[in-house]
């Protein structure tokens, strides 16, 4: 891990990461690539958010094996956003909800919505879902 402007501040999130998600550093360092950049409080805001949408700790551990880059996700124009429309206007809830999230976590990072006439940034649409 890199010392120096960002080192002490890289290993107290990877510090947070272990205690939060309770695994091995190895598997932290592409979590840790994601979120250097986060505070430990963003992190950990993050990962209550999720837990409080009926994500166990497991269940967040594969999340973010398969979308890491949920830990550099806006909080209230991204994850929040994202879920209120998974919600209310895909009628998307409770334990459908988590079975959602698990398959296909890229949806909390979604963005962009061009109803189909392209934007050129299709990896971060609604049309995808």
């Amino acid at each position: 891990m890199e010392r120096g402007k960002n080192g002490k501040h890289a290993e107290n999130l990877r510090l947070c990461l272990i205690l939060a998600l309770r695994r091995k550093t190895r598997y932290l360092e592409k979590h840790l690539a994601i979120s250097i950049n986060r505070k430990c409080e963003t992190v950990n805001e993050i990962l209550d958010y999720l837990r409080n949408r009926s994500l166990t700790d497991d269940d967040i551990r594969k999340l973010l094996k398969n979308y890491p880059q949920v830990l550099g996700c806006g909080m209230e124009h991204e994850l929040k956003n994202n879920v209120q429309i998974l919600e209310k206007d895909w009628e998307i809830e409770g334990k459908t909800l988590r079975n959602l999230l698990l398959r296909n976590p890229k949806v909390l990072g979604y963005n962009v919505d061009c109803k189909g006439d392209c934007m050129a940034q299709c990896t971060r649409c609604w049309v995808r879902f």
